[in-house]
């Protein structure tokens, strides 16, 4: 299964990757920031196998030095695949969320940056 015991120390995009990796019909993400690249490549596989990918995300961004980058921008290779992109045009989302085939959903802090890598615990449920 693609789940660990709850008593397991894993990785948060360890998780998510093996939960893209077994979707079968759709796949839905809620992520506030841009750094996708751990998960990029799982997504445009189940895109490839007909999983349909929705993001939700933000057009402004949290932080100053990319605010002339827009979130949308970084899912262009994913749009390209067939992924669909929301963005809210005018507020902040930290929010963080996916859920697979409306059966395992995941949820909390998870950010895919080094910080989250090397400085801060991140943790989902």
């Amino acid at each position: 299964t693609p789940l660990r015991a709850s008593t397991d120390k894993v990785e948060v995009t360890e998780v998510l990757i093996d939960m893209i990796n077994n979707a079968e019909e759709k796949i839905e993400i809620i992520k506030h920031s841009q750094q996708i690249n751990e998960i990029e490549e799982p997504l445009i596989a189940a895109l490839k196998r007909n999983v349909k990918v929705e993001i939700v995300t933000a057009r402004v961004r949290e932080q100053f030095v990319y605010n002339r980058l827009l979130n949308a921008d970084i899912f262009r290779r994913l749009r390209s695949h067939g992924a669909e992109v929301y963005e809210e045009p005018y507020k902040l989302l930290h929010m963080k969320a996916a859920s697979v085939d409306s059966k395992i959903i995941s949820i909390g802090s998870w950010n895919c940056d080094h910080w989250a890598y090397y400085v801060n615990d991140e943790a989902n449920l």
